[in-house]
Formats: C-alpha cells, structure tokens, sequence
C-alpha cells in the first residue's frame, strides 16, 4: 500500500472567502483514506495539514505490508468515497459547513432545521481548536497563533429565531433575524489575549510604555508578571481587574488605552459620569420595546477577542438612583468564575465574560462600594516629577501631535515640551491644542511660546523661541 497525494482538480469551483480546500489524510490500521474538505481558513494550516499526512505515512510504514499491487487512489475534487456490500464506489458528500441559501427580506422566516444543522457542522470542524496544544499555538502563525475559547454555546443564537413565533412584533422580528445571522457568521469562538509568538514583543511594547509614563511602573509590573506567569503555566492570558486611583488629568485614561495597544487588545471605555443604568453593562430587559444589547455581550459575542480591555471610567461618579445601581453588574462580573456564565437580558443569552481586562479608574475611593472595591487590584498614581515627568509630557506632546496631523504641523520642540510638563495630562493636551490652534492662525508649523495659554505656563520661561531648539532647563529649574 502506498500514499498518494490528491492534486487539485481544474474542475474545482472557486473557493469561497474566508475557506481554503485542505486534504485529511487517515490510517485506520488497514487503509489509508484521504479527503479534500473545504474548512475555514482558521480551523486547519498547512502546516498541520502537512503534519496529518505524514503521521499516516509513518503509521503506513510501520503495518504489516499488504498485498502487493494494492495502492492509495486520490479521492476526487471535494467528493470523497465509501464501498458498498456489492463493491460499487458511492459518492459521500464533504463535510462542508458553508452558509445554507436563506430566504430574502428582513422579515422571512429561518428554517431551525436547516439553521440548526449549520450551527452544529461549523462547531464540529472547529470543536478541537480550543483544545490545541500549548506548543502548537506557540509555533503557529495568523489566526491559529492566539489561542481561542467559546464565548456562548455553538447553539444558542438559534434561540433568537425560536423566539420569534412567540412575539407578533415585527421589529422584534427583524432585529432578532439580524442579530442571528450575525453571529451565526462570527461562530461562537474567540480570541484570547495576543498571538503567543509575539510574547517577547509585547513584553517590550510594556517596558516602552513603562519608559513613558514611569509613574504607572506599578501596574505595569503586574501585568508584565501575570503574562509570564500564564505563559510559563501554558494557559490563556489572565489580568486582574485594576483600579486606578489618582487626582483628575494625571493620565489614567490615556494609560489604559496605550496598555491595550501594547497588549494587541480592543479597548471600550465605560464610563460612570453621566446617567448609566445597570442596564447598560448586562442589557435592558427584553420586553422593553427600546431594549438595547449590554456592553459586555456587544464586545464578546458581536467582537473578536475574548479578553478585551473594558475601562470602567470615573467608578466613584457612579449615581445610585433608587433601585438602579450601575455598579451591581461588577459583582458578578469580575469574580472569575461567576463571570463564566452572564446572562444579557436583553437577547437572554449567556455569554463567558471571565477573560474581560477590567480597568476603572477613581478620584476619591472611598465613594467606591467596599464590595465592588475589595475585587480589585488597586494603584494609587501620583504625579511623575523631574525626567519622569518630561518623559510623560513627550507621550502626550507625541499623541496630540499625530491627532492634529504631521502634514500641517511640526512636532513639539523640547522646550514646548518642558513648558507643559508641569501640567496633569489633561492640561497639557488643552494647552497644546490651543498652541496648534494659534500656529495655525497665525500660518506657522511649529507651535512658539506665545501659542501656549499664558495661565498655564511656568513662570520662568519668559524667553521667545521657536519651540525646536535643544535648549536645556530654564534658569530656575523644572517646576515639577
């Protein structure tokens, strides 16, 4: 018995987007059989469709030797074959699990049936991805690199569609019908965290930022050892939830983005100074005729990670309105294991939300509720001084600047740079953009002292400039 590869037949139709045709190759101790399967892209690489095909030659090798003349045919284009009693050749349609030809309109009816039967072939051909082993991710490259875990059941979307036939409104209907085929596309796996191959990548992005705002050493530290921590236990990233603690504009928000970038992660900010309800965390409840998707199912179920970064803006402003409490979802939410399993009411799904990055920050802590408190990892933030704050003032100049657009202006000379460092993060960012402002009116590229709100400069820099000398520290020294 011998292996032969199947080449690719000219008669195959174009393969859809997202699909690649891959080749399954099988010993089951007496023959070899082999497949050409059309999978998505994510489900299997060329290189584990390589290692199958030679695990059977190996297993090929090592049986007892058949009769001799007996070969391995290639089995044809995405048709593979079984034997019958009489030794007739039967076609057997591949497992395939490509979207099924639905009704047209926003109020037709989904066959479950058919729906059904969708759903479970495409958990099947990517039910052993979450299981991959540990080395194996850490060796692959695109999607396959970064492991993934269920987010909802492969089954529960159908629920969406069951509901509608107990409900006339042909709203519900309609919103129903979108959601479903939705998610239906997405599949009911995530990401988590960042490809693992780019471990020593993202630790370097961590030590750079720590080079920016040195002030958030502290935070950075712990999220440097819990992604060396799972890494070395060969399990998926895990990031305690933080609070960050601090006076107002000293660059909490502005950290927290830049942290999720360097970490390769979405980021949502939630923020707790305006009206929210507990509805807008977990959803408004479903018999509402405005009811609206939860935050925490919008970034799971409809994103692409698992684990992004949810920053729970200004958590002391959270108003407690009678029976309304906008932080009671955090009970649950960042307890690990009771985060496995929450339930957003408005589409009455639940969802794992036990690998979120939870980041909220406070000015005055103690308006906190102690057991909402007590869940997280908390770091007060002071105000960097000397080199650390000059350091911390070119991150925000830098920001401000590619917002603003390099095409009209230069970047902030160090002097400009010096002459808001005393600033908190939020001053500077004011202050630059009214330089940027008066630059332009005044038909300049780079931003001069006098551009700069005189409120907010130090006192001692007196001296016109053009804001790009190298100068050194003014005569009385840094104010920070």
């Amino acid at each position: 018995m011998s292996l032969k590869p199947a080449s690719n037949s000219p008669a195959d139709p174009p393969e859809p987007a997202s699909y690649a045709l891959r080749k399954l190759t099988h010993f089951d101790g007496t023959h070899v059989h082999q497949w050409r399967i059309l999978l998505p892209r994510d489900v299997m690489d060329e290189s584990e469709e390589q290692e199958r095909n030679q695990r059977a030659s190996e297993a090929l090798s090592k049986s007892v030797a058949p009769p001799p003349g007996t070969t391995l045919a290639p089995m044809p284009s995405r048709v593979a074959t079984t034997s019958t009693d009489r030794g007739a050749v039967a076609p057997k349609k591949a497992l395939t699990h490509v979207e099924p030809a639905r009704p047209k309109g926003p109020l037709s009816e989904l066959d479950m049936e058919v729906e059904h039967e969708f759903l479970r072939m495409r958990a099947q051909a990517v039910a052993k991805r979450p299981q991959r082993a540990f080395e194996r991710v850490l060796k692959a490259r695109g999607p396959l690199a970064v492991p993934c875990v269920p987010v909802y059941a492969w089954d529960a979307p159908l629920q969406l569609i069951a509901r509608n036939h107990s409900t006339p409104d042909r709203e519900v209907h309609k919103s129903n019908k979108e959601l479903y085929l939705k998610l239906a596309t997405k599949g009911h796996l995530r990401t988590v965290g960042y490809p693992l191959r780019e471990h020593d990548q993202v630790l370097a992005s961590l030590e750079h930022l720590r080079q920016q705002m040195p002030h958030f050493r502290g935070v950075l530290d712990l999220v440097r050892e819990s992604l060396n921590l799972a890494l070395a236990r060969q399990k998926s990233m895990t990031i305690p939830p933080l609070l960050l603690l601090g006076p107002p504009g000293i660059g909490k928000t502005h950290f927290t983005h830049a942290l999720a970038k360097a970490l390769r992660l979405p980021v949502r900010r939630h923020g707790f100074d305006g009206g929210v309800t507990d509805a807008a965390l977990l959803g408004s409840d479903k018999h509402w005729a405005n009811t609206s998707l939860g935050l925490v199912f919008d970034m799971l179920a409809l994103g692409d990670s698992a684990s992004p970064v949810v920053l729970l803006d200004e958590l002391d402003k959270a108003r407690h309105e009678g029976r309304a409490d906008p932080v009671a979802p955090l009970h649950v939410l960042l307890e690990p294991v009771t985060a496995k399993a929450v339930r957003d009411i408005s589409v009455d799904m639940e969802v794992d939300a036990s690998h979120v990055v939870w980041i909220a920050t406070a000015n005055e802590p103690w308006r906190v509720p102690a057991p909402v408190r007590s869940r997280f990892r908390e770091f007060s933030i002071e105000a960097p001084t000397g080199e650390a704050a000059l350091r911390a003032a070119q991150v925000v100049a830098a920001s401000v600047h590619q917002r603003m657009g390099s095409e009209l202006f230069d970047p902030p000379g160090p002097r400009i740079v010096s002459a808001v460092a005393h600033l908190s993060a939020r001053e500077q960012i004011q202050a630059l953009e009214q330089g940027y402002a008066r630059a332009l009116a005044h038909r300049r590229r780079a931003i001069i002292q006098s551009d700069l709100p005189t409120d907010m400069l130090m006192a001692d820099l007196d001296r016109e400039d053009t804001g790009n000398a190298p100068h050194g520290p003014p005569s009385g020294g840094w104010l920070h």
